[in-house]
């Protein structure tokens, strides 16, 4: 997410920065308190599409500190919605959803025909509305015990809704909701926070393909000076693991064309390579192939390398 200059309705207090979620803003010290003391004064903003609580502190430190009050940005959820929905995956089980709860409707809706027959056989009448509550009640294995058989016809038919329902209602049903929605969910929502596309507007950005301590200092270098980067990751639970750790991440392979193109490639101020020299001389091969004009920084754990980096693009 780019900068963004905010200004808040404070004499004293003037933020220059502020980002997501970390939100450390640097302002000017203020004179209303001692330098030792800390004065917290909480109010609410909404500002880069979050709902933030502002808690700063006068002092010598002088730091502005957001911290979240809504977890996502509006388009965060919409994003995962739509990739959950518009799955193929996500179709056909809704399709194997919807034949279960079928199938779980005619169960019901025969046992409760079936407890009239049997209650009539037992010289007694009950409410179509009591059968199918009766049906539950069992299936669900809560058992009030209100609505009884009392031949040994009407127990064996008891046991039988008893059985069924432990399979059908607390051993298939859970089990389906977990595979047909939750994992789906959690896959969907992965994948939102691991993209495989950066968006159209995207611009002036570094593009690194290791995760190492050279791109790790880099990375913080980056993120001092408030410029965008994007570091690729072939492993989506690896990832995951960066992006939790603050990194921004996106999946592909780093040595296939289309990742960079999808890594906006003709839009980017510098593409970083610190893999093996190898490695590094087929992206740099990939990249010049995109982008004859991109800075191209590479490696070399050979000084042999060196001749070949420069022939395949790096600068």
């Amino acid at each position: 997410m780019s900068n963004v200059e905010q200004v808040i309705s404070n004499d004293r207090v003037k933020p220059l920065l502020l980002f997501p979620s970390a939100f450390d803003i640097r302002y000017s010290t203020c004179p209303l308190c001692p330098q030792n003391d800390s004065l917290w004064i909480q109010r609410a903003w909404y500002c880069c599409g979050f709902h933030c609580a502002a808690k700063y502190s006068a002092g010598q430190a002088g730091i502005l500190r957001f911290t979240y009050l809504r977890e996502r940005t509006v388009k965060y959820y919409p994003s995962v919605l739509g990739y959950f929905v518009h799955g193929e995956s996500t179709k056909r089980n809704l399709r194997l959803l919807f034949k279960f709860l079928l199938v779980l409707v005619i169960l019901v809706i025969v046992y409760s025909i079936a407890f009239h027959f049997l209650m009539h056989y037992e010289g007694r009448d009950y409410s179509w509305i009591t059968g199918i509550y009766w049906t539950l009640t069992v299936m669900t294995t809560l058992g009030f015990g209100d609505i009884t058989f009392h031949s040994d016809l009407g127990r064996a038919f008891s046991i039988i809704v008893l059985l069924s329902g432990v399979v059908f209602l607390l051993t298939l049903l859970p089990f389906t909701f977990i595979k047909f929605f939750y994992a789906p969910w959690i896959e969907a929502e992965s994948r939102n926070r691991a993209p495989k596309e950066l968006p159209p507007e995207t611009k002036a950005h570094v593009i690194l393909t290791a995760y190492d301590p050279v791109t790790i200092a880099l990375i913080e270098k980056l993120k001092s000076h408030h410029h965008d980067y994007v570091l690729i990751v072939d492993d989506l639970r690896r990832a995951l693991e960066l992006y939790d750790a603050g990194i921004r991440v996106a999946v592909g392979i780093i040595d296939d064309p289309e990742t960079y193109r999808k890594m906006r490639i003709d839009r980017a101020s510098l593409v970083v390579a610190t893999h093996r020299d190898e490695i590094n001389t087929n992206i740099a091969f990939t990249v010049r192939e995109l982008n004859e004009q991109v800075p191209i920084v590479t490696t070399a754990d050979s000084p042999y390398s060196e001749d070949i980096l420069q022939m395949a693009g790096s600068t």
